[in-house]
């Protein structure tokens, strides 16, 4: 579906539709690489209908605010569905041939993913040859979107007078965004990204640009902010703002009724989401001691954040604090700079939350090594 000219070296619209937030970014070609040169970004509405015509006419009417905010250029777009919209699994299966991989992963998606009569979508990584005990057997991550999922999300897009060049999955536009643009610069080193959404975060891992681990945990800063609110006996929506504030986010303040107490605010956020960080780490642990265990080679020593609440340093410290490995949530996006994303779009966000828009927008850039469609 990729192909055409862009105006003036840009790239495709990157369009992030998430479960909380809409964020939208274009790539244009600079002397030394890529740049953003567009951005734009807003909230779902938590009341936003659930019925799937009404649903449709509302995120549209979101989409096409974004294009009237950002100076974008062209209708091309590659968009991704939510992450948590998808179902996932990993798989083993004998070793074959690559023209035998497809057919074999058509076979088992009809079992192992819960897509209905009609079968829904699927799109598998291909992570390559492993070792169990004495025999080789071939990983693969397989995805599968329910029946109807995937058109009416392409619906979103055309009621928007956009043109759907692909709908990407998280894990394809994550892995541009730590991979080198360089092959020359590409070895045996394992990358690593800790995705941190508002509804769940995503752990990723990568070798030479090659998806060889995902993997979906369902704590995000929902899970959060329902610590803070109970722990400070105050609505979900209070808590949110006074996390954003003891981040240091501009533009959101603590509330002066009284019900929380501005001095001690930051501790209590502290205490509160001590308990659900300590649960992720324990899963994103368990996700790099699976890796160690399957993939020969090197291991990653450092994550890089992404994700809506990879701007929260509290959050960030803390996570660190219970992993066996570093973070680094300063500079998440391989080979682009990205300050001038939050110039471009007037929200003073943190960079990490563009980096599944920025991977979408790279779709051209780079290849989708060892990825098929079942």
């Amino acid at each position: 579906m990729l192909g055409g000219k862009f105006l003036r070296g840009r790239q495709p619209i990157g369009l992030d539709v998430g479960s909380h937030s809409i964020r939208m970014l274009q790539l244009r070609h600079v002397q030394n690489g890529w740049a953003p040169v567009a951005a734009a970004h807003t909230e779902i509405p938590g009341d936003i209908p659930t019925d799937r015509t009404e649903r449709t006419t509302a995120l549209a009417k979101l989409i096409r605010g974004l294009l009237d905010e950002g100076s974008f250029q062209g209708r091309q777009v590659v968009s991704c569905l939510p992450a948590g919209s998808l179902q996932y699994k990993n798989l083993r299966l004998p070793a074959m041939p690559d023209d035998e991989l497809r057919a074999a992963v058509a076979w088992e998606a009809k079992d192992r993913l819960l897509l209905g009569g009609d079968g829904g979508q699927v799109q598998y990584f291909d992570a390559g040859d492993v070792r169990q005990g004495e025999d080789l057997r071939r990983e693969v991550i397989l995805m599968g979107a329910p029946p109807g999922l995937v058109d009416e999300h392409v619906h979103v897009i055309q009621k928007c007078g956009l043109i759907p060049a692909a709908v990407d999955a998280v894990p394809g536009a994550l892995a541009r965004c730590i991979t080198s643009r360089r092959t020359e610069d590409l070895n045996d080193q394992a990358d690593m990204a800790i995705d941190i959404g508002h509804t769940c975060s995503k752990v990723l891992i990568t070798r030479n640009g090659r998806v060889l681990f995902f993997k979906l945990i369902e704590i995000g800063g929902r899970v959060f902010d329902e610590a803070v609110a109970e722990w400070l006996g105050i609505s979900p929506g209070i808590a949110s703002r006074v996390r954003q504030s003891c981040a240091g986010r501009g533009g959101v303040g603590i509330p002066d009724d009284g019900s929380v107490d501005p001095v001690s605010a930051k501790d209590a956020v502290v205490d509160a989401i001590k308990r659900p960080v300590e649960q992720l780490a324990n899963e994103i642990n368990l996700c790099l001691r699976y890796f160690n265990v399957t993939f020969r080679g090197s291991r990653p020593g450092v994550a890089r954040v992404f994700g809506g609440q990879a701007h929260d340093p509290i959050l960030v410290r803390t996570l660190g604090d219970n992993l066996s490995f570093e973070l680094d949530a300063n500079a998440p996006v391989t080979g682009l700079d990205l300050g001038a994303v939050s110039k471009e779009s007037g929200t003073g966000m943190g960079i990490g939350k563009w980096a599944v828009a920025v991977g979408l927008s790279m779709r051209q850039i780079h290849g989708n090594a060892k990825r098929g469609a079942a």
